[in-house]
């Protein structure tokens, strides 16, 4: 994942939240790994995403690929696909081993 585009410096200066996020791989307290970007999310997948409004922490409810966003299961803005960075979260057991 390292020549992914979102993982670019310039990217990640616009993008604190999500460079804060990658580097202590926490998101509101909870362990998390990288498993993919916005093309890999399906329903029911966990992801993370920022705009003007902070990170937010999400869950996809249907994904558009024809207009190229995903929709939440939150209330929440429905993020471009290339914006979305999907993750798993990890309970205390699994952070742990």
């Amino acid at each position: 994942m390292t020549n992914d585009a979102r993982f670019h410096p310039l990217y990640l200066a616009a993008h604190p939240g999500v460079a804060l996020a990658l580097k202590t791989g926490l998101i509101e307290g909870v362990s998390f790994v990288v498993t993919g970007g916005g093309r890999d999310i399906e329903p029911g997948d966990t992801y993370i995403a920022e705009r003007n409004s902070g990170l937010k922490l999400l869950t996809c409810r249907d994904r558009n690929d024809e207009g190229g966003w995903i929709n939440p299961v939150e209330i929440a803005y429905p993020y471009d696909t290339h914006e979305c960075i999907r993750i798993e979260l990890l309970i205390d057991d699994e952070a742990n081993s």
